[in-house]
């Protein structure tokens, strides 16, 4: 007799796998590159990794004050 557990692991395996296909087929280029220069081991590609990283944060900063900004002053 076949356990329920182990079909239900079954299961959860194959949705999982199922899952991580349709995310790496939704990929877009830009994720792609940005996932290389964080594996890789090349010294400068890491540093290019983190200058992006920091302008990412300094953007996303950015748009967060200027939106709690207009959210203070707007009433």
């Amino acid at each position: 007799m076949v356990d329920p557990g182990e079909i239900d692991r079954k299961a959860r395996k194959k949705r999982a796998e199922a899952q991580r296909a349709r995310e790496k087929a939704a990929e877009t280029r830009l994720e792609k590159f940005i996932k290389r220069l964080k594996k890789s081991e090349n010294p400068f590609h890491r540093f290019v990794y983190h200058v992006l990283n920091i302008i990412w944060m300094i953007y996303m900063g950015i748009v967060s004050f200027v939106i709690w900004f207009t959210a203070i002053f707007s009433g």
